[in-house]
């Protein structure tokens, strides 16, 4: 088992100092390839890459790209975009901010080069808290300012984020939640948000780094359900959204939540609600 150090007031020691860098080479990654890839990381992302170079692999203009970029560095990771970092021979030194709902991962890299992360070296912190409600505010307007093209107001949104990151930190304490938790929570987020594609098992095993069969008894133990059946629920979950406030017909809504017919998506919908998807908007009679 990888040993490494959970050191509060060595993590904020480290970002207090890139306060004082004031880093002026910035960058977002707030592109969605098509067909939004599945290996995303599943919740936004602020990083620094305080010295050093690392390899990554992003997506630009809809289409996937590689590109090494080097410190100092401030960049920002979109909820669905894609970027992944790969260890190319060079020592690095790096921070990550992850804003899952219920918590902030920060970690503090420090990367030979040569050994994969983490190591004794490094630090991760599981905060007791999410992020404030101004810093997941400052989040999405940093994604719509992208997509309006006004990139130089969206970056100036990364030091606020920063510090507003360092305040939900410092006031809290290392999370109790064992990692079995954490990976439960995680699993369910990222099937969530990607239940409409055609992602299994093995798809989220290799993302979460544990086997085939382990996704399978999280499941079982924590909703009791099989893989199959918490992903129909999840796909569920997005049709009753879908047929409730828009208004997109029965065929297009299938679509949308990952079933490959309609006629099986009417089948599977009924057996569950006892009524089909069409009976189901009209009872409620809530679609805009």
């Amino acid at each position: 088992m990888t040993i490494y150090q959970t050191s509060k007031s060595k993590l904020l020691e480290t970002v207090t100092s890139v306060l004082a860098m004031d880093i002026k080479q910035k960058k977002l990654f707030c592109d969605t390839p098509y067909p939004a890839p599945y290996k995303s990381h599943c919740v936004p992302r602020l990083l620094v890459l305080i010295s050093g170079e690392q390899t990554a692999r992003f997506s630009k203009d809809g289409k996937i790209t590689h590109a090494t970029i080097s410190g100092p560095l401030l960049h920002f990771c979109a909820r669905d975009s894609l970027l992944h970092k790969y260890i190319n021979g060079t020592p690095y030194r790096a921070l990550s901010f992850s804003y899952y709902p219920g918590y902030i991962r920060a970690m503090e890299i420090n990367c030979d080069g040569i050994t994969a992360p983490p190591t004794a070296d490094d630090i991760f912190f599981h905060s007791t808290e999410p992020l404030c409600k101004e810093g997941f505010q400052l989040i999405e307007l940093i994604s719509r300012l992208y997509n309006c093209n006004q990139i130089e107001a969206a970056e100036d949104l990364l030091v606020p984020l920063l510090r507003l990151t360092i305040d939900t930190l410092s006031k809290s304490e290392q999370s109790p939640a064992k990692k079995v938790g954490v990976i439960w929570g995680t699993l369910c987020m990222a099937l969530r948000n990607h239940c409409h594609e055609q992602c299994n098992r093995s798809d989220l095993a290799a993302w979460l780094r544990i086997t085939p069969g382990y996704v399978s008894i999280l499941c079982k133990k924590h909703s009791g359900k099989s893989f199959s059946e918490l992903k129909l629920s999840f796909q569920f979950e997005h049709a009753e959204k879908l047929l409730l406030s828009s208004n997109l017909n029965i065929e297009e809504i299938a679509l949308s939540c990952g079933f490959s017919s309609s006629n099986y998506f009417i089948r599977q919908f009924k057996s569950t609600y006892g009524v089909t998807p069409g009976e189901y908007r009209k009872n409620n009679n809530t679609a805009v």
